[in-house]
């Protein structure tokens, strides 16, 4: 027969209240779990009690994992020495009642290393000690947004000093260039020789004039609407510019047939994706290799990529950017266009070009494929409409 404390606790987990307690908090914790913050509770002196499904899943860890462990040492995710000193630090400062915030690095079972911004508080009982609430926000993106801004602003000065030198350079070029033209008026008995340096001094300050008019033209920008272009043009001027940007280690071979078919796009936005491309090109070969720029007409039933083309009307020019360098992984390459992402060391990289090229490419009613093979190199493909 029951004894009396059995039956009387069997009438509370009966009651009411008892079971209210506990649907509410099942409807706590689902809430909690779906936050995007992680979120721990400690007890006073930092042993953990519950933990969030979302600091659970960037630890890959179980919650009978980390019950009663420190947070400092908590499985799946990891701290710097001088971090575990600092998040103890602060757990014994919440415990003493006064909350403690400060960002920090830690590296998840991800093995990506993110900056957080923690917050270490205490909750206030009135019969007992105090348990402790961390909480702990992903603000690697936001850094790297205000990084790039800072960047965006360091380039924004660069460009207008560019532009500066840019039209002094041109109006030092332009009376060379017009003198380079007398001197063969000024000399008619000029023998071979000397006509023959007359037109090397003239067809080189021409070219540099034209080089600087396309730094001009990059670096100024535009907004206007879709124009028709010419692609072996604007291959051209991307290999002129891109020359200047390569190491003596690195070769560059380009293939421009005869009979391209017309695109529509905004001149500057594709030279700024194919300058992209070429750049990264560069970066993957510091130990030398070969650049190949080229370009090819393709029938849009000769493409393999599937039904997302099955309605396209047009057929497309296909433009191949690939080098010989170390190649991307299949794990970083299913990431290439994801912003902020990249494989660069720190400072050389925003993890921006990438994605706004394809966001270009996009807007241009086109699409980019990549094919990489580790320490044999990468090609990027730049599929974009052509003109009925």
């Amino acid at each position: 027969m029951p004894n009396r404390d059995f039956l009387q606790a069997a009438e509370i987990v009966r009651s009411r209240p008892f079971r209210q307690a506990q649907a509410d908090d099942r409807a706590f914790h689902t809430l909690l779990d779906q936050s995007s913050q992680m979120t721990w509770v400690l007890s006073p002196d930092g042993l953990l009690l519950d933990a969030n499904q979302t600091a659970l899943d960037y630890g890959d860890v179980e919650y009978k994992q980390i019950v009663g462990r420190p947070l400092a040492a908590v499985m799946g995710w990891t701290l710097s020495h001088r971090g575990q000193a600092r998040l103890r630090a602060a757990i014994a400062t919440a415990a003493g009642g006064e909350a403690v915030r400060y960002e920090t690095d830690i590296r998840g079972a991800n093995a990506r290393e993110e900056t957080f911004d923690l917050t270490v508080r205490p909750v206030g009982q009135e019969t007992q000690q105090p348990m402790l609430v961390v909480e702990g926000v992903n603000v690697s993106d936001r850094k790297r947004l205000a990084s790039y801004l800072h960047r965006c602003q360091r380039l924004e000065s660069v460009g207008e000093l560019t532009l500066g030198i840019v039209h002094d350079l041109t109006n030092l070029l332009t009376p060379i260039s017009a003198v380079a033209n007398l001197l063969r008026l000024e000399f008619p008995e000029a023998d071979g020789h000397q006509r023959q340096l007359f037109k090397i001094l003239t067809v080189n300050t021409n070219r540099a004039i034209a080089l600087i008019g396309r730094i001009l033209h990059f670096v100024k920008g535009d907004t206007e609407s879709h124009c028709v272009l010419e692609v072996d043009h604007l291959l051209l001027s991307v290999k002129q510019l891109i020359q200047i940007a390569l190491p003596v280690s690195v070769s560059m071979q380009t293939c421009i047939p005869a009979g391209l078919w017309q695109i529509a796009g905004n001149e500057n936005q594709l030279h700024q994706v194919l300058m992209n491309l070429c750049l990264n090109a560069r970066d993957a070969m510091p130990n030398g290799g070969e650049l190949a720029l080229s370009v090819e007409n393709v029938e849009v039933e000769n493409i393999e990529r599937g039904v997302e083309l099955e309605d396209s009307p047009s057929d497309y020019v296909v433009i191949r950017v690939s080098d010989t360098g170390s190649g991307i992984s299949p794990q970083v390459l299913d990431r290439i266009f994801e912003p902020f992402f990249t494989a660069k060391p720190a400072g050389r990289g925003t993890g921006l070009g990438l994605p706004t090229a394809l966001d270009i490419v996009e807007s241009h009613g086109g699409f980019i494929d990549v094919f990489s093979t580790k320490k044999l190199g990468t090609q990027f493909l730049v599929f974009l409409p052509a003109v009925a």
